[in-house]
């Protein structure tokens, strides 16, 4: 009986689901291959930081999950290099609660154009500045790095690749969180 619990509680910490079937929200939510350029690989994480449900997640989420995507799996390592993404999604129990979270986590509001800041229609509780990265081997190539919360969930994406490219990857997250918190 034991091994059971455990292998139930390895299943879900490994999947996102107690049986082993679907994703959490978070997970759904998160960075996708289709999101980014051709090319780029997801890399391994040795252990997901996702949660169990509990009260224990940063900033009260009930649930997290992380994604790294790189020019190939040989340019995973730390620093990463050439293009990457890093994506953190928490998933709160409600919208009250992820503004609560988005504000602990950010902090002050104090983006501004001025600063690199891009209004890219994220809704107030948003913080994502971009800019071209100095010296980039690639032309085009920036970096954007950011907060923002949309329904039950508060998202965070850094990377490095062209702004455009950028850009659609963190609007097709804000997209499917904005579709998870109707219910879809």
């Amino acid at each position: 009986m034991v091994a059971l619990i455990l292998a139930g509680a390895y299943v879900s910490y490994a999947s996102g689901s107690l049986l082993g079937f679907g994703e959490s929200p978070a997970e759904r939510v998160s960075l996708k291959g289709s999101d980014l350029p051709p090319g780029m690989a997801q890399c391994h994480i040795s252990e997901h930081p996702q949660g169990k449900r509990g009260a224990t997640e940063p900033y009260g989420a009930t649930y997290a999950w992380t994604t790294v995507y790189a020019d190939s799996p040989n340019a995973c390592n730390l620093p990463p290099s050439g293009r990457h993404a890093f994506t953190w999604v928490l998933e709160f129990e409600s919208e009250t609660a992820a503004v609560a979270g988005y504000k602990a986590f950010v902090g002050s509001q104090d983006c501004t154009v001025a600063h690199g800041c891009v209004n890219w229609g994220l809704g107030q509780n948003s913080n994502i500045s971009c800019g071209t990265s100095q010296g980039s081997s690639r032309s085009g190539t920036g970096s954007c790095l950011g907060t923002w919360q949309r329904n039950g969930f508060v998202l965070t994406f850094a990377g490095s690749m062209g702004t455009d490219e950028a850009k659609k990857a963190i609007l097709n997250m804000d997209t499917r969180a904005h579709q998870q918190g109707q219910g879809g």
